[in-house]
């Protein structure tokens, strides 16, 4: 049999899945961020949150996926939501990483789609999927950038949260820190939320 035929075998016998991961920051010399989960909340990527905000768009919310955690495909273009025609991730002038809205597809102006690069690094004899952010109009770059939430800081005297951030033509990297990527873990292919607000 001809190599050809054997490979188009082997390409009808393996089944195509499109695979979501959660993500968690990789900054080995920060470690009061490093290893920490990223959610998506309020349009904006919070480094250590505890949950995503989400919305079930269907009437019976039993049927929608549970909304627990963000979900996101291996190169960070879209969010793993059931809402129709998905959900994009772009990142704007600003820098700041954010997402489409529910049957939306604007994203703030000036902003781009992609960036996003895979790579692999061995850590305790395991292999690791890393994002990193590089695109030649922006720079190169990901980061974790304090913003504070008045409202936060007068209630629980804290109020400041870390946002996801890449580098972009009008980011300056006052009050961040620079993350050597984010993390992939690998959390099936179910859809994590129906859709992330």
């Amino acid at each position: 049999m001809e190599l050809a035929s054997i490979l188009l075998l082997l390409s009808c016998a393996t089944p195509l899945v499109h695979g979501f991961y959660t993500m968690r920051t990789h900054a080995p010399d920060h470690a009061s961020i490093h290893g920490l989960v990223i959610n998506a909340r309020e349009r904006s990527f919070i480094i250590g949150a505890a949950n995503p905000t989400t919305y079930c768009g269907i009437s019976d919310a039993s049927q929608c996926p549970p909304g627990t955690e963000t979900l996101i495909n291996k190169n960070m273009t879209y969010l793993g939501s059931a809402t129709p025609g998905g959900q994009v991730i772009f990142t704007s002038p600003n820098g700041e990483i954010s997402y489409t809205l529910p049957g939306s597809s604007r994203m703030t102006e000036g902003a781009v789609a992609g960036g996003f690069v895979t790579s692999r690094i061995m850590r305790d004899n395991t292999t690791v999927e890393i994002l990193t952010y590089q695109t030649h109009a922006m720079g190169s770059g990901l980061w974790a950038c304090r913003r504070s939430d008045e409202c936060r800081a007068a209630e629980d005297g804290q109020g400041v949260e870390w946002v996801l951030t890449a580098s972009a033509p009008c980011f300056t990297p006052i009050g961040c820190v620079a993350l050597s990527g984010v993390e992939l873990v690998e959390a099936g292919d179910k859809y994590g939320a129906w859709a992330y607000t």
